[in-house]
């Protein structure tokens, strides 16, 4: 994805968040919005645009659209925590997708996929992080949809090899993905 055309460097973007000065008071800093629900119209509607603050909340606004444009990307989106914007990654998937994931990984988002997403119905196996060879092995005999990495792994710091995780994800069809700490 190229990155989106601004008449600033993105270092300056960055710098300045957007530069945007905000009406009527001219704030730079965005305000921090409380609100955890919005007006419901007669018809059921959201006369503002906005339903619920977890999903809405105008707070995030400025800081997303930061990301975005300093990533290239369409758009961007900002989670409380790297589990909330871990699982938000397998359940873009859907029941029934193949995901393979690092035998050492974040315990708490590893107990996401073993006791929620495999109910849910995604199909969960797990690869030997310092092992690229397992993780071939078992890629090419699962062709699943994602191979999520985490290099150096939590607690062991095994490290996974991206470049070559990167050309067995392209061989099986596979997308690779992984949050940064």
């Amino acid at each position: 994805m190229s990155p989106k055309k601004t008449k600033h460097q993105l270092e300056t973007l960055a710098a300045q968040g957007m530069g945007k000065v905000a009406q009527p008071y001219r704030d730079i800093v965005p305000p921090v919005y409380v609100s955890t629900t919005y007006e419901r119209g007669a018809d059921g509607s959201f006369p503002g645009g906005r339903g619920y603050s977890r999903a809405d909340n105008p707070t995030y606004d400025q800081a997303e659209a930061l990301i975005a444009t300093l990533e290239g990307a369409a758009v961007g989106a900002l989670f409380a925590s790297g589990v909330a914007a871990a699982t938000a990654v397998f359940q873009a998937l859907g029941p029934g997708a193949g995901v393979l994931a690092p035998r050492n990984m974040y315990w708490a988002l590893r107990k996401w996929l073993v006791d929620y997403a495999v109910p849910w119905g995604l199909a969960v196996e797990f690869y030997e992080n310092a092992s690229i060879d397992d993780l071939a092995v078992t890629a090419r005999a699962q062709r699943p949809r994602l191979i999520w990495i985490e290099t150096p792994a939590n607690p062991t710091w095994d490290v996974t090899d991206i470049a070559a995780t990167s050309e067995i994800a392209r061989e099986v069809g596979a997308m690779v993905a992984s949050i940064a700490a």
